[in-house]
């Protein structure tokens, strides 16, 4: 091959090349983002509208559903999913995966802009949907001082500091109280001076403004005229003058109100064990490094902890360090799984010189695949550092055939340069076919549908990358490295130098213009000089470093030596007994191919039938140390009463010893809070710490039954929700039901009939619905012939009510750059009693009229929410699983269904991960046959030939059987990770049938006999495919214990092409030969 040719005879060059490889690379490195998954665009976006006042069922007439209609024709739309609560409607848009969500936002807010809404309606705010937006810390301040104080501590000097910091995108304060200055009037004083709480309101903002009234000239200068006007206290709000009487009274607001300096009525509070705390949520930008943004953040929080020694500021949870342990383990993965492969090539060619260029080949490729990984906006993460685990045994794989097959070369008695190049040429075409089938398997994964295909997208780059840059390594530098002797001595160039050096002299002698090519002749031995500089000094420093570690081995293992004999010794017999074994094994096999073919086949039946057995799930389920409990009170519960109830789960996971810490949020604690639907006052979330993730279940099953005794709870436990879980999760819950229809009442009897029938299945727990009445409300009904006779508006007793309720927000109190609401409402005594409330008077043009004159009320209750998918409403029941895998409850579940009496048009539709596993696990059969395709392509080109491509891929089955096997032993899942490992098979185990194949070809070629050169291909083949296959599975060995946080999603695929490239390596040294031997026999007799 030109390349090797080229690397052999310019040693220097090559090693500049490779050199300046690893030099980028590790700049390159320096600037890679650090994450804990790859940067995906999310596909969804959700649609908030709020409509003040609106019941859940006018919410769905006047807006939801003709948003919904609105928003029908976006392209590549695939669900509208949408909840409709009293006064708000959430709409999650759903796309495919690969939309561009920049032009979709564009695409929504353009079909959000033309939906004819009510004047009253607030306008639609999109918000994209991003499991990583989720934060990244979770902070607890507390200390000396009121909330009040620790609030504005927060808020004045910690979320500023945070925020400045390159790469966070928001800190959010959760919980607290908030200061507000509350007017309260008395309503009896308001009807007596014919006064209204919008008059009122207005008079207060009339007397807190401060003017600018331009400019005065005085003498020769200009004054700047500015009117103050804004209340300096609290107490000044008081002297505000409302009106004057007939008698030239005045009528101050402190005669007819109580002016408080209070707190707002809390929406939501934040507790850490139990005791009250400030909560801050800090998220990051997107594409930002969380572990270096995290970093500093802690250093940044340190120097507020030094500086206010009373402020205790905990970080209650953090992505960094899951990041952190995740991308550690990886790492140890590949280091070990190096480490591992070198040894085993040590033992199989007893020799350390050869191992060391083969294993060079290592880190130059990782180094050089973070180049591609930079050029290609890779981040680190668990995914394309999984790529170089996987692939970090397979590095070797080219150099060990190239290095074979040189060595045995250099074994026939050839020099060094020239067994180089003839053993490279040898094996070059097919080591590159090996190298693109194994790349080539990776393409279809990146077609696979879902979120599984978006995060295993950077490993299928980063095992291209890798493999790539080990292909090059092996037809060059390893070749290069093979043909030298890193010996100091003169070069045939040199004395080429010397024959020149002589002729220029005589040239020279016979020249009468001598001095003229003096200049030419200077820079010629200049650049000469150079270059020879550079050669010299290249070998002697390989030379030197290599002599060196050498010695240094050497008398390192001078005690380990005797040890090293024995178990060289020990490999050689072994090795020889099972060539000798293998040998004539293969003779019998290839005498009695009938026999061999029947076994095959029961093997194969055997396997389906226990790849039936295997429980199948999306993905693998990380093991957790914490998990987060979700509950509701009943619907009329107060925030305080929801609090209550939060406060004795606190006490009793204090007193239990696995829990290590807890962290509540009950009601609305924030801005970001309030847009999620399953958010309310009588809601609450606590993130549970354990200290043992092996105590994890009993703490959780002990919870269970704690909450049982409380009447009226709905609940879910979810473990440990870490941004991986997110992305992998389609809703709080492991199962999910979808009835659908129109009418409520059907959909709710459906719905409790289901969820009774659910709770007979042994492996789910937690089953819940989210159809439920709403909350009590008092409805205000109007008495037309009373409006008649006073000529009064609806408008004008709506707004009264409103006022004297929720109040009027009349203007803001500044305090040293500080704002805070002054609220004017009627008093507490009268507005939090609907019978006081009517029992007064209202004012109107100079006439007192009685409320009860006016309106009356009646108590109903409306449903709590309603939810629609695609413009049909649906009623969710929700269950998690308790010690069982999807798949094990999916047929039970749907026996309960088909129970069901559903009355025409309606259905039940399981949802969530059964969904998403089943579309996922269709696009993964499509990627296999599609890689078994592209192999075969790739291989009929190699061979030039439509035959001998099918032999190979004999193999695969064998494959996925050792990988059904490897599954089933180690008690793992049938899942998408488990599943892409089956499809890396593909292109894996079909490399030594390659290698073989193409070796009896040539043998064939030379003139031998199709059994002879059959027996001479395997016994030349053994060892490098033994090799080959030892140092891949040795290199996944690692990853495939699943050590460490984060490596649970990685090791079903290291299991799976472990175990099915060892038994494909030993049945293709079996059933390779055979069906070689039988397709060739048959070919020769049809050509006959």
């Amino acid at each position: 091959m030109k390349i090797t040719q080229l690397s052999v005879k310019r040693p220097v060059t090559t090693f500049m090349f490779f050199i300046a490889i690893i030099l980028l690379g590790f700049v390159s490195l320096r600037e890679l983002s650090v994450d804990l998954l790859p940067d995906i665009s999310y596909p969804r976006l959700s649609v908030v509208t709020i409509y003040a006042g609106v019941a859940p069922e006018e919410m769905e007439t006047l807006v939801t559903q003709r948003l919904e209609a609105a928003v029908s024709r976006i392209p590549g739309l695939r669900r509208v999913e949408s909840v409709s609560k009293e006064g708000i409607s959430y709409m999650t848009l759903e796309f495919t995966w690969g939309t561009d969500m920049d032009f979709a936002m564009l695409h929504t807010r353009e079909k959000l802009d033309s939906a004819q809404l009510d004047e009253d309606v607030e306008e639609p705010l999109i918000i994209p949907l991003d499991p990583q937006s989720k934060p990244i810390m979770v902070l607890s301040v507390s200390g000396e001082g009121s909330l009040l104080d620790l609030k504005e501590f927060s808020e004045e000097l910690i979320k500023p500091r945070l925020e400045q910091i390159e790469g966070i995108g928001s800190a959010e304060i959760a919980g607290g109280v908030e200061r507000e200055i509350q007017v309260e009037i008395k309503p009896e004083l308001l009807a007596l001076y014919g006064l209204t709480i919008d008059q009122i309101s207005q008079r207060i903002d009339a007397f807190n403004r401060n003017l600018q009234g331009g400019s005065i000239r005085k003498g020769r200068f200009k004054y700047a005229l500015r009117i103050v006007g804004e209340f300096d206290s609290v107490s000044e709000i008081g002297e505000v003058s409302l009106k004057t009487t007939e008698e030239r009274g005045v009528v101050r607001l402190k005669d007819i109100a109580q002016i408080k300096d209070s707190v707002k009525e809390r929406e939501g509070i934040t507790r850490l064990n139990g005791k009250e705390s400030i909560g801050i949520l800090v998220r990051k930008e997107s594409g930002a490094n969380t572990v270096k943004v995290t970093k500093i953040a802690r250093d940044i929080l340190e120097e507020i902890k030094a500086g206010n020694p009373k402020v205790d500021i905990l970080v209650v949870s953090e992505q960094a360090k899951y990041i952190e342990n995740a991308i550690s383990s990886v790492l140890n993965s590949i280091i070990f799984g190096a480490i591992l492969a070198f040894l085993v090539l040590i033992i199989f060619l007893q020799d350390l010189r050869t191992p060391l260029i083969i294993a060079a080949g290592i880190p130059i490729s990782i180094i050089a695949t973070f180049n591609l990984l930079y050029f290609r906006d890779i981040t680190l993460n668990i995914m394309s550092l999984g790529g170089l685990a996987l692939g970090v045994g397979m590095l070797v794989d080219n150099s060990i055939v190239v290095s074979e097959s040189i060595f045995r070369h250099k074994n026939l008695g050839k020099r060094p340069f020239e067994a180089a190049l003839t053993g490279t040429k040898e094996i070059g075409m097919a080591v590159t076919a090996s190298t693109l089938t194994t790349i080539s398997v990776f393409l279809p994964v990146i077609y696979v549908h879902g979120v599984a295909g978006q995060l295993f997208k950077d490993q299928a780059l980063t095992v291209t990358f890798a493999l790539l840059s080990s292909l090059v390594v092996s037809l060059t530098l390893l070749p290069m490295l093979a043909s030298r002797k890193f010996e100091i001595k003169k070069s045939p160039e040199e004395t080429k130098g010397k024959d020149e050096k002589e002729e220029e002299k005589d040239i020279g002698k016979k020249s009468k213009f001598l001095y003229l090519l003096y200049p030419y002749k200077g820079l010629k031995w200049l650049f000469r000089f150079i270059f020879k500089g550079l050669f010299l000094a290249f070998n002697f420093i390989t030379s030197f470093i290599a002599q060196l570690f050498l010695m240094v081995f050497h008398y390192l293992s001078l005690p380990v030596k005797p040890a090293v004999r024995v178990v060289f010794k020990g490999y050689n017999i072994v090795y020889q007994k099972f060539a000798t074994q293998y040998h004539q094994f293969l003779l019998w096999c290839l005498d009695n191919k009938g026999k061999v073919l029947v076994g095959s086949m029961v093997f194969l039946i055997l396997t389906f039938l226990i790849a039936t057995q295997i429980p199948r799930e999306l993905m693998p389920k990380p093991e957790a140390s914490s998990f987060e409990l979700n509950l509701k009170t009943p619907i009329e519960y107060s925030l305080e009463q929801t609090s209550d109830i939060v406060f004795s789960l606190e006490k009793w996971l204090e007193k239990n010893e696995s829990v290590k810490a807890s962290f509540s949020q009950i009601g609305v604690v924030s801005g970001m809070e309030s847009l999620n639907p399953d958010v309310s006052l009588n809601s609450a979330k606590v993130h549970v710490e354990i200290y043992d993730s092996s105590q994890l279940d009993k703490t959780v099953e002990d919870l269970r039954e704690r909450l049982g005794k409380f009447p009226g709870l709905s609940y879910s436990i979810v473990k440990e929700q870490s941004t991986l879980a997110q992305f992998l999760a389609f809703s709080t819950a492991d199962v999910g039901l979808k009835i659908k229809g129109d009418d409520l009442d059907k959909l709710k009897g459906l719905a409790e009939e289901l969820v009774g029938k659910l709770k007979d299945i042994g492996g789910i727990a937690d089953v819940r619905t989210n159809i439920g009445e709403g909350k009590p409300e008092f409805l205000i009904k109007m008495k037309k012939e009373a409006f008649e006779k006073y000529d009064v508006s609806p408008a004008t007793i709506g707004s009264f009510l409103v006022n004297a309720v929720r109040g009027s927000r009349a203007t803001q109190f500044r305090e040293l750059e500080k704002k805070y609401d002054v609220l004017v409402r009627l008093e507490a005594e009268t507005r939090e009693n609907i019978d006081s409330l009517l029992d007064e008077q209202i004012s109107y043009r100079g006439t007192l009229i009685p409320l009860r004159e006016l309106v009356y009320f009646e108590i109903a209750r409306g449903p709590k929410e309603i939810r629609r998918e695609s413009q049909q409403r649906e009623v969710l029941v929700y269950a998690n699983l308790r010690g069982t895998k999807i798949s094990q409850v999916v047929p039970e579940i749907k026996e309960k269904i088909d129970e069901l009496s559903l009355p025409p048009d309606y259905r039940v539709v399981i949802s969530g991960e059964q969904e998403e596993m089943t579309k996922s696990f269709r696009s993964l059969i499509f990627a296999f046959c599609l890689a078994v395709l592209l192999v075969y392509m790739i291989m009929a080109a190699q061979f030039e030939s439509l035959l001998h491509p099918f032999l190979i891929l004999c193999t695969l089955p064998m494959g996925l059987t050792g990988a059904v096997w490897a599954l089933f032993l180690t008690g793992q899942t049938l899942n998408v990770v488990s599943i892409i490992g089956m499809v890396v098979l593909a292109g894996i185990v079909v490399n030594d049938a390659i290698v073989k194949v193409d070796y009896t070809n040539q043998l064939r070629k030379r003139g031998l006999g199709l059994r002879e050169a059959i027996m001479e291909a395997s016994r030349v083949r053994l060892r490098p495919i033994l090799m080959t296959t030892v140092t891949t599975a040795f290199g996944l060995f690692p990853m495939s214990l699943g050590l460490g946080k984060g490596s649970e999603l990685q090791q079903p695929l290291a299991i799976s092409v472990v175990g099915g490239l060892i038994l494909a390596t030993f049945l293709t040294l079996i059933l390779i030969p055979l069906a070689y031997e039988l397709a060739e026999r048959h070919k020769s007799r049809f050509e006959q």
